[in-house]
């Protein structure tokens, strides 16, 4: 479902467009409407006029130039993108969020309160959560299940790791073949690896400092496979490190133009 709104930042659209004439200020706003409702706004100027209704072909011209970016596929503004990538982030985090609360509340009607408090305080990281979530019904039984798997991982951490992985034939690759494969998987299947490498990078290190094995205490047998049903729940770094912070100049054309700083 379409995203119905994006922030809108009062003052700094002031700043930014005082110096505007009335019919440039409408202009704007109806370009920024546009690249949130359907993306990028098209190069061909004289359909996108059709949009922008009692403006001349400078005026819209002149807005685009000022406050807009040239693509190969259209004109975008800067701060609406990253806006609307913030907001799409801060959104599936408290969606996680909310199915974990889910998961703590049914977690304590089913169980006793001594298993519960078991449960919480066993080893369980939020993407095994987010993941048992998706793969099993909530019940008394699953949920015990979780934890009997979440003690035995417990009762095994000062055990020899790696007789364990020798036994079962698994090797832990080595951090950069793990990273290798999962940038080549996640460009071949159009996903944004830079903006989730901080949390792939944490995920491998986990599993390795638990002996190679996932948030249910059981081994990591096919690795690969793994990390393709995790991925879906690791977060997006905000803004992949990128200030976001704004300061306008002329450009000339009467307009004011934001910038990053």
């Amino acid at each position: 479902m379409k995203d119905p709104a994006f922030l809108f930042y009062s003052k700094d659209f002031y700043e930014g467009t005082r110096m505007m004439l009335p019919e440039e200020r409408a202009c704007y706003m109806d370009l920024l409407v546009y690249q949130h409702q359907n993306g990028k706004i098209p190069l061909e100027t004289k359909r996108v006029l059709m949009y922008c209704n009692g403006i001349d072909l400078a005026t819209l011209e002149a807005t685009l130039e000022a406050k807009f970016e040239q693509t190969e596929d259209g004109w975008e503004n800067s701060r609406l993108r990253d806006e609307i990538s913030a907001r799409e982030n801060y959104k599936s985090g408290q969606s996680d969020s909310g199915k974990i609360g889910q998961f703590w509340k049914k977690a304590k009607k089913f169980l006793a309160k001594k298993e519960y408090d078991k449960l919480r305080k066993a080893f369980i990281d939020k993407e095994s959560i987010l993941e048992f979530t998706e793969q099993n019904e909530i019940n008394k039984n699953t949920l015990e299940g979780l934890l009997e798997g979440s003690l035995k991982h417990i009762a095994n951490v000062n055990e020899d790791v790696n007789k364990d992985l020798n036994t079962l034939k698994i090797t832990i690759p080595s951090e950069n073949e793990f990273l290798d494969f999962v940038e080549n998987w996640m460009i071949e299947n159009k996903k944004d690896y830079q903006s989730k490498k901080t949390q792939i990078i944490t995920k491998y290190q986990t599993w390795v400092d638990a002996g190679w094995k996932d948030g249910y205490g059981n081994p990591i047998k096919n690795w690969k496979l793994k990390f393709q049903n995790v991925e879906p729940h690791l977060r997006k770094d905000f803004n992949n490190g990128q200030s976001n912070n704004f300061k306008t100049k002329s450009n000339g054309t009467g307009l004011r133009q934001s910038v990053e700083r």
